[in-house]
């Protein structure tokens, strides 16, 4: 019984120690040694370069709304009263 225990234990360890690692290493290796994909590059580029885009559309579209924003806040400070529109009283 023992010598059970002791077996599987043993078979355990060479298994976490040596194997897995072993595997995990191929695994790596195999990854390194995969030429790039072609397309998946020209994709990544492509999405670069829609990022870019959209980030230089919505940084003039910040401008033109900031200018917006400091245009109306002008004519709020700006504003008269016109004599000839006001409520009368009775």
């Amino acid at each position: 019984m023992i010598e059970i225990i002791i077996g599987t234990t043993i078979s355990l360890a060479i298994v976490l120690l040596i194997l897995i690692p072993m595997s995990m290493l191929v695994k790596i290796y195999n990854k390194v040694l995969q030429k790039p994909n072609t397309k998946l590059i020209e994709l990544e580029d492509a999405d670069e370069q829609i990022v870019q885009g959209t980030n230089e559309a919505l940084n003039a579209l910040s401008e033109r709304l900031n200018g917006i924003e400091e245009t109306l806040e002008e004519i709020a400070n700006e504003r008269k009263e016109i004599k000839g529109f006001r409520s009368k009283e009775k």
